[in-house]
């Protein structure tokens, strides 16, 4: 999920990221997940190689609920205005990260963050965790596998008392069910450069503005309304792109453009439909992948070959099938990549054209085949 907040002449845009990996030495989960921010200043400009403080806690019941958790970072922004953290694996200030029971939620991520690099956190945003983080979930549970995601079914009656001695042995505990979707009228809302999408658990709203002429004169804004099917499991934006992604489909939101320049036409979205059990969805800067246990969805827009910058086009969906078992994923600004138990599979644009801003083209997979599980992977930006 990603919020924008501004506060004391700055702004940030924080994107909430929780994958599941495959634990090679043992079936344990990790006690972390990623948390990735982008920060911008007053003028929407990216503060770039720049330490920032960060505080982060977990917040359980409501917004203003009791503090479960605490801890703090010290991360450096990347060329983008990125950078990386694992919860759990900071300074801890209280509480016991491993100590939390994901089963009692609901609960909320609050961050707070000093652009300056101290302690002095000028800038603060809660949001509620939609999905509980499923292999730490599972693992406190006693099992690794999560269960279909739906909603909680109602408590059944007490049983009685049995006959001392005459039970048998107790069964290994079953797997842990999802958090069940949000209820009626819940929604969200995800922003990037240009557009934003607000939705709910059925629909989504794609706000944009068209531009009249190549000097940037925008028009006026614009809905365009989205039906989605299946449960709604997350939501992640690049520069260009916007994506909500649910159990069976795909949507990506974008503008195109009809001319050199900056000139912008409405947004429209783009639907692909989704195989195997989602895991979770990655962005650079210009694409956007969404990977199941079955399959790699990639998202982009090429340009036209002439102007500077070239124009926008529609953006298309490119499919990749995937083998082996997820391991995990990793993004820099001009590729992704996908690496399984047997295989990496990367998404990327090559591009055509001279000048200072050459073409993007259609997004690729290129795919290099392992011979043995990867341990991890690591990208520069």
């Amino acid at each position: 999920m990603k919020l924008s907040i501004k506060s004391s002449g700055r702004s940030i845009i924080t994107t909430f990221l929780m994958l599941i990996f495959s634990s090679i030495a043992n079936s344990q989960a990790p006690n972390n997940f990623s948390y990735q921010a982008v920060v911008r200043d007053a003028s929407n400009q990216l503060i770039v190689s720049q330490a920032v403080g960060l505080r982060v806690s977990v917040l359980q019941g409501t917004v203003d609920g009791a503090v479960v958790f605490t801890e703090t970072h010290d991360p450096s922004t990347n060329q983008n205005g990125l950078f990386t953290v694992q919860v759990g694996s900071g300074t801890l200030i209280s509480g016991s990260f491993s100590g939390i029971d994901w089963a009692q939620g609901p609960f909320f991520i609050k961050t707070e963050i000093d652009p300056q690099g101290a302690n002095n956190y000028t800038i603060e945003s809660v949001s509620q965790l939609q999905s509980v983080p499923y292999a730490l979930y599972a693992n406190n549970s006693g099992s690794s596998v999560a269960g279909p995601q739906g909603p909680i079914g109602p408590q059944g009656p007490a049983g009685p008392q049995g006959i001392a001695g005459s039970a048998g042995p107790a069964g290994e505990p079953g797997p842990t069910g999802a958090t069940g979707p949000a209820g009626a009228g819940a929604c969200e809302t995800l922003s990037n450069g240009n557009m934003m999408v607000v939705y709910t658990a059925t629909t989504g709203y794609g706000l944009s503005q068209s531009q009249s002429s190549i000097n940037a004169s925008y028009n006026n804004l614009q809905y365009s309304t989205q039906s989605f099917s299946g449960t709604i499991v997350g939501a992640i934006a690049s520069e260009r792109q916007i994506v909500v992604y649910t159990t069976t489909n795909a949507y990506a939101f974008c503008q195109s453009q009809s001319s050199i320049g900056t000139t912008y036409n409405y947004g429209t979205w783009s639907t692909t439909t989704l195989s195997g059990t989602v895991i979770g969805a990655i962005a650079s800067k210009n694409q956007i992948v969404v990977y199941t246990t079955t399959g790699a969805y990639g998202f982009a827009q090429s340009q036209s070959s002439l102007g500077d910058p070239p124009s926008l086009n529609n953006g298309t969906w490119n499919i990749q099938n995937i083998s082996g078992s997820f391991v995990g994923a990793k993004a820099n600004s001009r590729s992704i990549a996908i690496y399984t138990s047997s295989g990496i599979y990367s998404f990327f644009q090559s591009q055509s054209g001279a000048g200072n801003s050459p073409a993007d083209n259609n997004g690729n997979w290129v795919i290099q085949s392992l011979s043995q599980p990867p341990v991890d992977a690591i990208s520069n930006h």
